[in-house]
């Protein structure tokens, strides 16, 4: 549920992008367009779990918008990668975007760390809700002398009752308790 309504969400700004841009720039945006689309599919591709470092792929991409711009500004002339490569090279101090790249670049890469870690969680969180569901704890499951202990020193009264005053001293025997409980829970989720 959560992935897809993320990628939806992508796809959303991307249309919405695309349409703007065509309205803004026309022709310009549509013969450079396919910069955006590789943008998005990147975007998409680390969102969805692929090797992707976004500060290379971002960089990547102001990179190849600034030659597409150079080259649709200044047709007139023939551009080599020599040429191409300089202009890459103080790009960052021409700054020809002004402050947006610099601005973008960790608002996007902490929005689609934080929206693929928030997705990764809850199918993690899924799967172990899952198999603990699938859970069916028995008596048999525990050995008697962990059930005994159990049942003599669990007691209620004990953590609920502010009244009750061996809790100091019995304090260590909850950790116990609590610490046995959640090792056999462990171990029923994976075995």
């Amino acid at each position: 549920m959560y992935p897809e309504f993320f990628l939806e969400l992508l796809n959303s700004t991307e249309r919405s992008f695309s349409s703007m841009f065509q309205r803004t720039y026309g022709l310009f945006y549509r013969q450079n367009s396919e910069v955006f689309q590789d943008l998005f599919r990147e975007l998409k591709r680390y969102y969805t779990g692929g090797n992707v470092n976004m500060d290379d792929m971002l960089n990547d991409f102001w990179t190849r918008l600034l030659e597409r711009t150079f080259q649709t500004l200044h047709p007139q002339y023939r551009l080599g990668e020599d040429y191409l490569e300089c202009l890459n090279k103080y790009g960052e101090q021409l700054r020809p975007f002004g402050d947006t790249p610099r601005r973008l670049k960790p608002r996007v890469t902490r929005a689609l760390i934080a929206a693929r870690t928030f997705v990764q969680g809850l199918m993690v969180g899924r799967e172990v809700a899952s198999r603990v569901a699938k859970v069916r704890p028995s008596l048999s499951s525990l050995s008697s002398k962990a059930f005994q202990r159990l049942s003599v020193q669990w007691k209620w009264e004990a953590v609920c009752c502010p009244n009750w005053e061996g809790l100091v001293a019995k304090r260590s025997d909850l950790i116990a308790i609590i610490g046995f409980m959640t090792r056999c829970v462990i171990n029923m989720v994976y075995n």
